[in-house]
């Protein structure tokens, strides 16, 4: 786990500001396989996720089982989340495990506003 990572976690916008300013790798991944983009996406740091979008994260990195940040946002239930990543053209349609799109996931997981948001973004 990288110090973004940590920053991203814990949801201290100025560290990570600190390290984005200071060219802090985006890309880098943890134990699971998962970028600072993926941390904020699975815990809905909405604001960090947009921060590590406006310095180009990958909105399209994928972990070993193929799922993107968009994933974990809709399986959350994290709307904002799926919403900025949709802003930054993320795929709606991503086959991720078990080749489910975020809608399938987001519906498996019973999160409401996160279906009604992507079907109103034409998933």
């Amino acid at each position: 786990m990288t110090a973004l990572h940590l920053a991203v976690a814990e949801g201290s916008p100025k560290v990570a500001d600190v390290l984005l300013r200071r060219k802090a790798k985006l890309q880098t991944r943890d134990r699971s396989n998962l970028t600072p983009l993926h941390t904020a996406a699975r815990i809905g740091r909405v604001e960090m996720a947009r921060a590590l979008l406006s310095h180009g994260a990958d909105v399209e990195a994928k972990d070993v089982e193929f799922q993107a940040p968009i994933h974990y946002a809709a399986v959350g239930g994290f709307h904002a989340v799926v919403d900025a990543l949709l802003d930054k053209k993320a795929n709606i349609e991503s086959p991720g495990r078990a080749l489910k799109t975020p809608l399938m996931q987001a519906s498996e997981a019973g999160a409401e506003e996160t279906v009604k948001l992507l079907l109103k973004r034409k998933a």
